[in-house]
């Protein structure tokens, strides 16, 4: 018996368990190494005309979602005190959360960690959007 981590709440859980007994998450089944070893995402749009955007792994460039363009820009944008950009959407059946800002035409990488999704933009791109 392990004790690992809720990939929801972050409480230590049994890895014996199944369901975290804080939150409810079922545990059975969880890759214990989803807490250390984020998946790699791209997120990308052809074009400002484009239609929508692709969500896809970086790694394999397998299409994992596509989100249309009027949701993207009907999306709340906060800003926080740091130089990035929190926005909360709905997004592979889950609720996420992505630092940055959608912005069409460009490419960004994005770090899949729970359910947060991360951007990780060089600090050329985020002069240039901020």
């Amino acid at each position: 018996m392990a004790l690992i981590k809720c990939p929801e709440c972050g409480k230590q859980v049994s890895n014996q368990a199944s369901a975290c007994p804080n939150c409810g998450y079922p545990i059975k089944g969880v890759n214990t190494n989803t807490a250390t070893t984020p998946t790699m995402l791209k997120f990308t749009s052809k074009d400002r005309s484009a239609k929508y955007a692709i969500v896809c792994d970086a790694k394999t460039g397998k299409e994992l979602a596509k989100i249309d363009r009027e949701t993207a820009r009907s999306i709340n944008i906060t800003k926080p005190t740091e130089i990035t950009f929190c926005v909360r959407f709905s997004m592979l059946m889950s609720s996420n959360t992505i630092h940055h800002i959608i912005y069409p035409g460009k490419c960004y990488e994005l770090m899949y960690y729970k359910k947060t999704l991360t951007w990780d933009v060089g600090i050329s791109e985020v002069s240039a959007i901020v």
